[in-house]
């Protein structure tokens, strides 16, 4: 074989090894396409989301270095960015006292020294103990929202007919069963110091009206006790009373000086002691 002849079997060869390795790079990017069109296909079914159909243009359309950094960078920020949201609400609720509500004679106790504390609430702070230690005596008095509500012979009141006198004001139901099993101590409650000064105001918020408190009433033998029904219930929106039943202390101005949240023994002696501590001197 010429010199010649074995030049160009040679450069044959090699122009045949390189069109081999070039077809074989087409055909493994090829295949790297397709590899990828399953995975994002199975990836959308399995997130419910639909492929994008020009996901073959963009697979051909690679983007340039810089952008797909760009990209990166972006994508990373926002998922650090997440993370640092995240770990800064969980440092929020770790530094998060635990709630543990303070009754108010406390809060009043410890403030005690401080300028538009009555003396009077100072009084009452000390006297929340045993059956009333859950009585939550105001800062200071505290003017009542106005609301109305009748009485047994359907005429309109307001709690400024009751202006001059210290009104124990019990927001109760029928069919309230700790209100039903409290009732009798107010009973006793008005019976005992009920006067021209004091009086125990019960008022239902009954829906049915009148003639379900009278019925109750005469269920639970009630005596001393007037019949008062706010029939729209309005009474304890305004006051924001959240359950009951709930017993307000108002002064003799309309002022709010404490509640207690809940059923109470209120012909007990620590109650007989809180009234007293408000009421007027007897002459």
């Amino acid at each position: 074989m010429s010199p010649s002849i074995a030049r160009r079997r040679t450069s044959s060869q090699g122009h045949f090894a390189l069109e081999v390795t070039k077809r074989r790079k087409r055909k493994s990017s090829k295949d790297d396409l397709i590899v990828r069109q399953e995975l994002v296909t199975q990836l959308s079914q399995h997130f419910g989301v639909k492929p994008m159909k020009d996901f073959h243009k963009r697979s051909q359309q690679a983007a340039p270095k810089s952008e797909k950094s760009s990209d990166m960078k972006k994508s990373t920020s926002s998922v650090i960015y997440i993370l640092l949201a995240a770990l800064a609400v969980v440092i929020a609720l770790l530094a998060m006292p635990s709630f543990n509500p303070v009754p108010a004679g406390d809060r009043v106790n410890q403030q005690s020294s401080s300028v538009g504390v009555s003396e009077r609430q100072k009084r009452l702070a000390g006297l929340a103990t045993g059956n009333m230690a859950a009585f939550q005596v105001t800062q200071a008095p505290t003017p009542v929202p106005a609301f109305s509500f009748q009485d047994e012979a359907g005429k309109q009141l307001t709690l400024a007919d009751f202006k001059g006198k210290i009104v124990l004001l019990n927001l109760w139901a029928t069919w309230c069963a700790p209100c039903l099993h409290e009732m009798p101590t107010l009973d006793r409650l008005q019976h005992e110091m009920g006067s021209d000064t004091f009086e125990v105001l019960a008022l239902s918020i009954d829906f049915k009206g009148m003639p379900a408190v009278k019925k109750m009433f005469k269920k639970l033998k009630i005596t001393n006790l007037k019949l008062y029904n706010d029939q729209s219930a309005k009474a304890a929106r305004h006051i924001g009373v959240k359950g009951m039943p709930a017993t307000l202390l108002i002064d003799e101005k309309g002022q709010e000086l404490g509640r207690l949240s809940g059923p109470a023994i209120w012909d007990s002696t620590e109650a007989k002691h809180l009234v007293s501590a408000v009421l007027p001197p007897k002459q």
